[in-house]
């Protein structure tokens, strides 16, 4: 094997990479095998120039003198590079595992670890009570008190820390397990007493709080529960609703009052008006909707004639002209000398040569037959429709 090829070779194997942000490095230049297979083929490279290789060693015996001695170095080398690369991961924050090296690497910018803190507790001591016990009793700095351990759990020594004294009279107090919740502005959960409160996520309740003296209405905020937690070793429930900024200062005497019905206006659960079929429309009543006719206090109908003799009075009304007609959605009309003519919603053009007494449908030609406006002129009406289309007939 030329030189060439052997630093080649050699090259390629020393190349490491190590990309930001990596757990680990990777800086072993080689390992058991890799050592192995090189010196195996160092064998052919002259180490001396001019001078002799073993290339005429072809054996591969394990039991060989000489594939032995590269066996037992190979395996030194392994060692050697394992550790120089957990010696390296140990030398960076973010890679090393030991304390130590943590403990080193702070110490470079002059930092250092906290000691160990021991746990506390506290502690309540009864004092006996027989005849014959003394009624004060100074318990000692450094007392030994060994916890009582749950299950796969080990007890635990706790120490006083200072002397104190005991009275057997102070046996009858109880430390306070609760107090007061003072509700802030920022406050959101509140703790109820009481676990059948038969409150829900999503329910509404109201915080009414009393003003102050000057303030000349009361707090009131409407909250959406977001969560419900009932406690049963404190009988109590915890209530936590969407934040809201609850005023400007703590709340005084605040109530909570859940809303436990729930109403609708009326009709709310009726179909819309404009889901309804035609035929249902035009007999749900009179005046709903289609198109109308003015009907004089002789029962007439009105004509310019009647309009120039002022024959309008208050007998005078209107009667519904729809015989004919599919729908009561009018949208426009337009009237010629012999013909009017009914623009509707969705079912085109309709034509009554009776003064709206009976109507036919005018829909020949129509692509759309949404109609929102009617134009008469010059014999012609001309119908306008949504996106542009315009239609005319003859009148």
């Amino acid at each position: 094997m030329s030189d060439a090829m052997n630093d080649s070779i050699n090259a390629q194997s020393l190349v490491i990479s190590n990309p930001p942000g990596l757990a680990a490095l990777a800086y072993r230049i080689s390992d058991y095998h890799t050592t192995k297979q090189r010196l195996l083929e160092s064998l052919y490279v002259q180490l001396i120039p001019d001078g002799p290789t073993l290339a005429t060693l072809r054996t591969r015996d394990a039991d060989d003198l000489t594939i032995a001695l590269i066996d037992a170095w190979s395996m030194v080398i392994d060692v050697l590079t394992f550790y120089q690369e957990r010696i390296a991961n140990e030398g960076y924050w973010r890679t090393a595992t030991e304390r130590r090296s943590l403990l080193e690497l702070a110490r470079t910018i002059g930092c250092e670890l906290d000691p160990g803190v021991a746990a506390s507790t506290y502690l309540s001591f009864s004092v006996e009570t027989t005849p014959t016990a003394p009624k004060v009793v100074t318990i000692p700095q450094g007392a030994a008190i060994a916890s009582i351990p749950g299950e796969n759990e080990q007890s635990q020594i706790f120490e006083t820390s200072e002397p104190l004294i005991a009275r057997v009279d102070w046996n009858a107090l109880t430390p306070r397990l609760s107090r007061s919740q003072v509700i802030t502005p920022q406050t959101h959960q509140l703790y109820l007493q009481g676990i059948n409160s038969q409150l829900q996520i999503g329910d509404r309740v109201l915080l009414i709080d009393e003003p102050v003296t000057g303030e000349p209405l009361e707090y009131q905020y409407l909250l959406k529960l977001t969560a419900v937690d009932v406690i049963p070793e404190m009988q109590q429930t915890l209530v936590t609703w969407e934040f809201q900024q609850l005023g400007i200062r703590s709340l005084r005497a605040p109530r909570l009052f859940a809303f436990r019905q729930r109403v609708a206006l009326f009709g709310n659960s009726a179909p819309k008006w404009e889901t309804l079929p035609d035929e249902l429309k035009r007999n749900y009543s009179a005046m709903q909707g289609g198109c109308f006719r003015l009907l004089l206090s002789n029962n007439s109908a009105l004509n310019n004639s009647a309009l120039n003799n002022s024959a309008l009075n208050d007998n005078s009304h209107w009667v519904a002209a729809n015989t004919g007609l599919p729908t009561i959605d009018i949208w426009c009309l337009s009237a010629s000398e012999k013909a009017l003519f009914a623009g509707t919603s969705n079912r085109g053009i309709y034509r009554s040569l009776d003064l709206g007494i009976s109507w036919q449908p005018s829909t020949i030609g129509l692509s759309n037959l949404a109609i929102t406006a009617l134009y008469y002129h010059s014999g012609s009406v001309f119908a306008g429709s949504p996106g542009g289309r315009r239609v005319s007939i003859q009148g």
